[in-house]
């Protein structure tokens, strides 16, 4: 493992967390590459987020409708495409998604 690490360096890219929807807010959770768990209350639906992540990080990204009868979409984009995404509808909806940038 440490061998090919010395002749594979790690790549580095730009993530970038994406929240659309209809209710008025939202109360978001994410992880992004310092390894620590975040909370962002009320958040608009047009929230955004974006940080430098290396390859083999772990990002996780949620969000949940403060308002019954409400639609919520997260996004992860890394390097510019779409990496995961999830989408959900119904009172107080939440969708998560997130996984390794392996």
């Amino acid at each position: 493992m440490l061998l090919s690490s010395l002749f594979q360096p790690s790549h580095n890219g730009k993530v970038k967390f994406i929240l659309k929807g209809t209710a008025g807010d939202y109360n978001i959770t994410f992880k992004n590459n310092d390894d620590h768990a975040f909370q962002v209350p009320h958040a608009r639906k047009s929230w955004k987020y974006s940080f430098t992540a290396h390859e083999g990080d772990y990002v996780y990204f949620s969000a949940q409708a403060n308002e019954p009868a409400s639609e919520v979409y997260v996004k992860i984009l890394y390097d510019g495409k779409v990496f995961k995404e999830s989408r959900a509808k119904g009172d107080f909806a939440v969708a998560f998604t997130g996984g390794c940038l392996c």
